[in-house]
């Protein structure tokens, strides 16, 4: 399930505009994506999330970590992306089934080769949606450090636009495990691979069934330290928590 403290950290490069479009320049990206609430909603299960692995998209050394939603609803998952983190806490206290005609389809399980899907409207083509580009065969994968074991497909996912496209690797059982954007005009373009997972005892705001926030003495004297942390269990296959059988499973 989309759990609340579970969290993927993704090491790698980024290559940015500066001057206007006139230079380019590389640097290292450290990034960590994190849920911070969930519950159930409607026919959703949804999570409040800092730092989807799509923000990395347009990465400058300025760019910092926003608030986003993943929603599952039966074997597919979305995301949500919004203008400000007010609006992300917003849409994830009042959420209603109507969203989902704003967000992106990001999996549509079970995953197999050649499949299409997320493309609003459909075309004739296989540009502006997911494609399952590749999937590796079924093997022992040596996760990183803190991410469990994992037995496995891993399957390619590809986005391809005129003005660009994005690879997202996903891995049953560990999450997105490689990130690529390329941008095909302005110099801009990121690379990274998942490097370490936490699991917290505790973390955000206790989640209530209406989404409001509710007390809980063990949240409000609990600190979230390195010391605090556990590896994440692989005993559902998952996409930050979700398992392949579906979110409410």
């Amino acid at each position: 399930m989309l759990r609340p403290g579970w969290a993927w950290s993704y090491a790698g490069s980024a290559l940015w505009s500066s001057g206007g479009g006139a230079h380019a320049d590389s640097v290292a990206v450290s990034w960590t994506m994190t849920i911070v609430a969930a519950r159930d909603a409607g026919s959703a299960r949804i999570a409040l999330v800092r730092g989807f692995v799509g923000q990395l998209a347009w990465y400058e050394p300025s760019t910092r970590p926003r608030l986003s939603l993943l929603a599952c609803r039966g074997l597919q998952l979305f995301v949500l992306e919004l203008p400000s983190d007010t609006a992300a806490q917003s849409a994830y206290a009042h959420w209603s089934d109507s969203l989902f005609q704003q967000a992106e389809l990001l999996l549509d399980l079970p995953l197999h080769d050649g499949q299409l899907f997320g493309q609003n409207p459909p075309r004739d083509d296989a540009l502006y949606g997911w494609a399952v580009s590749a999937v590796r065969p079924e093997a022992f994968v040596r996760p990183p450090r803190n991410c469990g074991q994992s037995v496995g497909q891993r399957f390619e996912l590809s986005y391809r636009s005129l003005p660009d496209h994005a690879v997202m690797e996903w891995q049953p059982g560990l999450g997105v495990t490689r990130y690529t954007y390329g941008h095909h005009g302005t110099p801009a373009a990121t690379e990274v691979r998942l490097v370490g997972c936490r699991r917290r005892h505790s973390t955000g705001p206790c989640a209530r069934a209406d989404g409001r926030r509710c007390r809980s003495s063990h949240h409000n004297h609990a600190r979230l330290t390195a010391s605090k942390m556990r590896p994440l269990t692989t005993t559902a296959r998952t996409l930050g928590g979700v398992p392949m059988n579906g979110c409410a499973a």
